[in-house]
């Protein structure tokens, strides 16, 4: 649970893995996480990409059809993706993007 408290009111998100049609709960594949705020459900993937290959317009981002599917909802889609730079053996998040579909 991700909580915020202004002085007005307060902002209750629940996250979780997404549960398949079949229940179970699923960590690969699309989305890597379901959020629930109120009624609304919101899909999030994360993705990770160096300043060499953010231009490039070839993204291993895809939705595959399955059997047993995470999205069993209708829901916004939001892709948040982190741009990394390696420091050596470490690698620093330096920007980040949130897209939506």
């Amino acid at each position: 649970m991700i909580g915020e408290k202004t002085t007005s009111e307060k902002l209750v998100l629940f996250e979780n893995k997404p549960k398949a049609k079949s229940g179970r709960k699923k960590a690969s594949g699309y989305p890597d996480i379901k959020i629930s705020y109120n009624d609304k459900v919101i899909y999030l993937d994360c993705k990770t990409y160096s300043s060499k290959t953010k231009e490039q317009t070839f993204r291993t981002f895809y939705f595959s059809p399955s059997d047993d599917p995470k999205i069993t909802e209708d829901a916004f889609h939001f892709l948040l993706s982190y741009e990394l730079k390696q420091t050596g053996r470490i690698f620093v998040p330096v920007s980040w993007q949130l897209l939506h579909s």
